[in-house]
């Protein structure tokens, strides 16, 4: 094992597990270049994907919509930007999507006959990460159609984990959900002037409605634009009933684990959500037609010609997700 800081980078470098992803990348050799081949094709997809996302997002910011792109700092609320989450839960989530990402190219250069010198686990600041420092000169001695399996490698990682993590989450939300004892409705927004944003509803005419399913019940047994009394864990206050026979505010639920092992699951889940969610945006943006980016060295692979007027392009777009509505 070997050490190196250059600040603010932390780096671990690690010998072993390069053996590992070399020997399975041997042994399955050809499914892992099938792999690779369906890992063009998604990426290639992913790049025009993203493309017209960032493209439809650029156009939303110009007639004065928010960012459509967002930085994530774990534990930190960036200003402007849509994405928050949580600490602890955010630096596991991140450690998991870089493993799978450099892994999966790690693997599917190991398949091409390429063994990687080392990986490393890598602290940036305190954010946490890995990386896989795969061979160039005997990259560069490949065929465009490996080149392009190892450079689409490591998005679809990210799509594996993410469909990973979205078929964990049912059980896991399943398994939390039987320990959960709801508080109350968190009113988020309403149109409904009886009804402040930040208020907790507990009981309407008299019936406990902290659950979702409560509010449904006692809803459903009321007369459209009949009025109500809302207790709130502040205060009570009078409303009516929309023509729907809704109370025009839009709600969360707010609840608390009624032991450890529900906080277990919860625990878990936040992760699977945030895993689902990371790996999803990065394993698109990493497909864009920037050099510093998998999908540039694509992109210089496929067509050298259109590379850098790409590259350009994908630049401005993603600025313009990124800081527009400070311009506009």
């Amino acid at each position: 094992m070997k050490t190196e800081f250059k600040f603010p980078i932390f780096m671990l470098q690690f010998e072993k597990p390069v053996e590992y992803m070399y020997a399975v990348g041997k042994k399955y050799k050809k499914f892992f270049q099938m792999l690779g081949n369906l890992s063009v094709i998604v990426g290639v997809l992913g790049m025009i994907l993203t493309g017209v996302l960032l493209t439809k997002g650029a156009w939303t910011i110009i007639q004065g919509g928010p960012a459509q792109v967002g930085l994530v700092i774990p534990g930190v609320r960036i200003p402007g930007s849509p994405i928050f989450i949580p600490l602890v839960e955010g630096l596991i989530a991140i450690l998991l999507l870089a493993v799978f990402h450099e892994g999966m190219h790690g693997i599917v250069a190991a398949s091409e006959g390429i063994r990687s010198k080392y990986t490393a686990l890598i602290l940036f600041l305190f954010i946490p990460a890995a990386g896989v420092e795969i061979d160039e000169r005997k990259l560069a001695k490949k065929d465009s159609l490996s080149k392009l399996r190892i450079f689409s490698a490591g998005s679809m990682g990210n799509f594996i984990l993410a469909i990973l993590a979205l078929g964990l989450m049912f059980p896991t939300g399943w398994m939390a959900g039987k320990f959960i004892a709801g508080d109350g409705l968190l009113v988020l927004n309403s149109s409904n002037l009886a009804f402040e944003q930040g208020a907790v509803i507990t009981h309407i005419n008299g019936k406990e409605t902290k659950t979702v399913l409560q509010l449904r019940d006692v809803l459903g047994s009321e007369i459209p634009g009949a009025p109500v009394e809302v207790k709130t864990t502040n205060s009570t206050v009078y409303g009516t009933l929309t023509d729907e026979g809704k109370l025009g505010v839009y709600l969360e639920s707010v609840f608390h684990y009624v032991s450890p092992l529900g906080n277990l699951f919860g625990f878990i889940g936040r992760i699977l959500a945030i895993s689902f969610t990371l790996n999803i945006g990065v394993g698109l943006i990493n497909l864009l037609p920037l050099g510093i980016l998998d999908g540039g060295r694509m992109m210089e692979e496929l067509s050298p010609r259109w590379y850098k007027p790409m590259s350009s392009i994908a630049l401005f777009l993603l600025l313009m997700n990124l800081i527009g509505p400070y311009l506009f």
